[in-house]
């Protein structure tokens, strides 16, 4: 039963992973956002903005090289028990997809932001004034958005998941 949570956790953690790039990835982007993600995908060396701006670029760089990483573990690992599926194991993972960012959405939103900031950047350069280069440039309406599609592709992602009798025809219970 144990082996039925673990590939729920890593299908779940696939999907997240997924859905969050793939957010950040088909969004319109301004000719300054455009310059930015071409630092943070590693196209270009030079990052974009000046002084802190910039410090907080490269942090940025480092933490999504470092997602990037780990994202590909994940999904290569549930490609791997995708083919020992149960139904355990895809509604447990479909559950929790449902449930993450519905319960996410109960921590206000500048709560959120400040927290995940102060744990992934604890150096504290992330905090500038509101009119600064990198605020106009990504301003706390595109987090919003961001976070909301992140949040719908989970939930869809979930729903899948949960309502499908068999999700690429999952072994039974019996058999594991």
């Amino acid at each position: 039963m144990i082996r039925e949570y673990i590939r729920g956790v890593l299908f779940m953690s696939a999907v997240i992973s997924t859905a969050f790039f793939l957010v950040f990835s088909v969004h319109a982007l301004t000719p300054e956002q455009q310059e930015a993600k071409q630092f943070l995908d590693g196209v270009t060396q030079q990052a974009p903005f000046a002084g802190f701006e910039r410090a907080h670029m490269q942090d940025v760089r480092t933490v999504l090289d470092w997602a990037r990483i780990l994202s590909a573990i994940l999904i290569v690992a549930a490609l791997f028990a995708l083919g020992s599926a149960t139904r355990t194991s895809t509604v447990f993972a479909g559950t929790a997809l449902i449930l993450l960012p519905v319960l996410l959405a109960f921590i206000p939103w500048e709560q959120f932001f400040e927290g995940f900031h102060q744990l992934f950047f604890p150096q504290g350069n992330w905090v500038f004034p509101y009119d600064s280069q990198i605020i106009q440039t990504y301003p706390p309406k595109l987090f919003l958005w961001s976070a909301g599609a992140w949040g719908a592709l989970c939930i869809t992602s979930g729903l899948v998941l949960v309502l499908r009798k068999k999700i690429l025809a999952p072994r039974s219970e019996s058999s594991t």
